[in-house]
């Protein structure tokens, strides 16, 4: 075994675990083998034949150089191995726009004093890594190579004897409804993997509030469990933020979805990093990576741009060693932090959210208080894919919060959000034959045009709900057989002609065609956020399809319908250019009143007051 300054040295801080692949998870996230390395699920190992060889040049188990040095300051940082065996140890360390980097190369021996195959007694060592003092940013990884003819590596983790800045203890709070079959597990991986461990015993604790009110007592003894009005999103996680800053000892909440599944190790790494990070005001933001296909990251983190907002990294493939390097060179920080994972420092909070109910709580609760937001590799969640979550509820949450938002951030005329509500929703939603989508745009807009106290009436939904239930039917997911179809096809749009693109344009995509020269048939379209206009151009009817679950709907043009869309939009987007400033006015005076402890805790205790009366 080799622990270089083994005498008196200072206690140890772990940063980062080695994180070991799950069954539906691709390996390349998180290590990778050549032909004589496996890593056996069973028993959580690597195991290695002579010449066998492992890498952790990877999104899950690289270290971050920028987080750790840049942003934390440390000086000393160590890797510490568990396994059996003689190794070759290399550190190595990529930049963007540098060469490859080798930091050293060590020789250990690890020798467990047991059963060679025993993985419940492994050895240790602790290899430290000599950093040049101006290398703050890049991915540091390590490269093994077995030197024996067999031998195993069960864990391993980088850590630092530079002391923290600050004692922390998060209070984690999972707003639920209707998600056991997601929570349950959740919580039994956080008993098991992260609970059971004393230290993180004092540091991490759960608050679960339960909208649903329906989550049973066993496998949820880990955990508080709240039950909630349903309130949404917004009033779930103010519950629980009113239950962590009224618990004297928690210095970070976490806010999370109830359908975001991360590695346990995403707790480690976020406790560590608000421990030493410089900036007390810093906050973590987990990217979000899509659960359909694991390796495909959404977003890591949203930037603000020209018109609006737009993710970062989305769409790599991140068990590519060129996307990895790429998205840990991204270092602007986010303009807010996203729900299904979003840590921060409860002496920065100065808003409270408001009662979006859903869709744009989390965006301006981070535009609104002054955090410092950061993300780190690993702290990440895997989630559905909001293409195939889109739909004309969800068109009307993100319409109505988006205009809210406008209204009291930006300095945006009232023809610029008029504009805007056209290019992002109005048409897509009418070009690829979603009229129920663009009625429901509409009605956000009706809605938020009726000022603040809108908001104060439907802060459960429930009227909305059911109001906007009765609008839609086409647009209902219902199962599909696609045997029972032959589709017609289509060129692809980068082959589409000039003459054909001028013809869409000018006749709004087909809606100014006589029904004669529409062509009978049906165009298959992925479910999407809106369908790919040349694709469906002169066909009648689509098929918008979710292959995870097979279902869908169909769309048909319907030319008057369109029409009075449009008509109804311009008149409405008259009367929000003329009505923008005073809504302005009013929505800035409420915002002050409504995003705070005061307001919440009169909403939850007056539910919670009538509850016990009744």
């Amino acid at each position: 075994m080799i622990d270089q300054n083994k005498e008196n040295t200072p206690v140890a801080h772990t940063l980062q675990t080695l994180v070991m692949p799950g069954i539906h998870v691709d390996s390349d996230l998180y290590f990778r083998t050549n032909d004589r390395a496996d890593y056996f699920l069973s028993d959580n190992v690597i195991r290695f034949r002579k010449g066998g060889t492992a890498s952790t040049e990877t999104y899950f188990n690289y270290l971050s150089l920028r987080v750790w040095r840049k942003y934390c300051g440390l000086k000393d940082i160590s890797l510490v191995l568990q396994g059996h065996g003689r190794f070759e140890v290399s550190i190595g360390c990529h930049r963007a726009g540098y060469v490859h980097k080798w930091m050293s190369r060590t020789i250990i021996t690890l020798a467990s004093g047991e059963k060679e195959g025993d993985i419940s007694h492994p050895d240790e060592a602790r290899i430290c890594i000599p950093l040049p003092e101006n290398m703050t940013d890049g991915t540091l990884y390590f490269h093994i190579e077995s030197l024996s003819s067999t031998g195993w590596i069960s864990g391993g983790r980088y850590e630092t004897t530079d002391q923290p800045r600050r004692p922390v203890k998060v209070g984690a709070v999972i707003t639920h409804f209707n998600r056991q079959n997601y929570v349950l597990p959740a919580l039994s991986r956080i008993q098991n993997e992260l609970l059971s461990d004393p230290y993180y015993q004092d540091r991490f604790s759960i608050y679960i509030i339960d909208n649903s009110q329906n989550l049973p007592s066993s496998g949820t003894e880990c955990a508080t469990v709240i039950k909630n009005r349903n309130l949404g999103g917004s009033g779930g996680f103010a519950r629980g933020l009113l239950e962590v800053t009224n618990t004297p000892g928690f210095t970070h909440c976490l806010f999370m979805d109830d359908d975001a599944s991360c590695e346990t190790d995403a707790f480690r790494r976020t406790i560590a990093l608000l421990q030493f990070c410089e900036d007390e005001k810093m906050a973590v933001s987990g990217a979000l990576m899509k659960e359909e296909q694991p390796w495909c990251m959404y977003e890591k983190g949203v930037r603000k741009t020209a018109d609006g907002f737009a993710p970062m990294c989305h769409g790599m493939d991140m068990r590519r060693i060129e996307a990895v390097v790429i998205s840990e060179a991204e270092d602007q920080h986010p303009a807010y932090g996203a729900w299904w994972f979003f840590a921060f420092p409860l002496n920065a909070v100065e808003e409270w959210p408001f009662p979006f109910f859903v869709r744009g709580d989390d965006m301006l609760f981070g535009l609104m208080n002054s955090f410092s937001i950061i993300t780190i590799n690993g702290v990440a969640c895997w989630g559905e894919d909001f293409r195939f979550r889109e739909s004309p509820m969800t068109r009307y949450l993100a319409v109505r919060s988006n205009l809210m938002i406008w209204l009291t951030t930006t300095e945006l005329t009232g023809k610029e959000i008029t504009q805007r509500i056209m290019k992002i929703w109005l048409r897509p939603a009418v070009s690829s034959r979603n009229y129920e989508s663009a009625e429901v745009i509409e009605l956000a807009m009706q809605h938020v045009m009726e000022g603040p106290d809108f908001w104060h009436r439907n802060i459960d939904m429930t009227d909305v709900r059911k109001l906007i239930g009765s609008m839609v039917d086409i647009e209902k997911m219902r199962p599909v057989d696609l045997g029972s179809h032959h589709f017609v096809s289509r060129k692809p749009r980068h082959q589409e002609t000039r003459t054909r693109r001028l013809l869409r344009q000018i006749s709004l995509n087909g809606l100014l065609l006589p029904k004669a020269a529409l062509r009978k048939g049906v165009i298959y379209a992925e479910k999407g956020f809106a369908g790919d206009t040349a694709q469906i151009f002169g066909v009648d009817t689509v098929l918008y399809y979710n292959p995870h679950n097979k279902t869908g709907y169909y769309a048909r043009m319907d030319t008057p319908r369109a029409l009075q869309i449009l008509k109804k939009f311009s008149d409405l987007s008259k009367k929000l250019e003329s009505e923008t400033e005073n809504l302005r006015i009013l929505y800035k005076k409420d915002v002050k009143q409504t995003t705070t402890k005061s307001y919440w805790e009169k909403n939850i205790h007056s539910y919670e007051a009538s509850s016990v009366k009744s």
